[in-house]
């Protein structure tokens, strides 16, 4: 009852943080319980048409650089995957599959389909990241 005077949404708020705890964000696991919980409890009171849209306002989709970036990192996870890792053979896999790809999908620079190209990206965002995991490396 301490917080009467304070407009509805905020004495909601007030008393989900009392519920759950400030503590609670003190980790990642924690803060997603959190959110996760608000969610739920926001769907419960407006439906999950309001939950989704009111969390969508705090989302952005990834820029071109970051799409970029994990469709690099998917590269060097397929690679990782290979039994035994062969460059050769998943740039040449990767030209076909880009062949059917439209070009924003495609992998490599440019969305190329030539498996010449592809292996150079490959060895070279392959050599980059052995690059930084051996800069911590003690052999002494």
């Amino acid at each position: 009852m301490k917080w009467q005077h304070l407009a509805p949404s905020l004495q909601f708020l007030d008393n989900f943080m009392d519920d759950f705890g400030v503590e609670a964000v003190d980790t990642i696991g924690g803060a997603e319980d959190l959110a996760s919980n608000l969610f739920r409890d926001i769907e419960g009171r407006h439906g999950r048409t309001e939950a989704r849209r009111i969390f969508r306002k705090f989302v952005s989709p990834p820029g071109a650089r970051r799409l970029n970036q994990i469709k690099n990192e998917s590269l060097l996870d397929r690679l990782d995957r290979m039994n035994p890792p062969n460059v050769q053979k998943l740039a040449e896999r990767l030209a076909e599959e880009n062949k059917a790809l439209p070009p924003e999908q495609r992998h490599g620079p440019r969305g190329s389909i030539n498996p010449t190209t592809l292996e150079k990206h490959i060895r070279r965002l392959r050599d980059k990241r052995d690059d930084r995991r051996g800069w911590c490396d003690y052999q002494g």
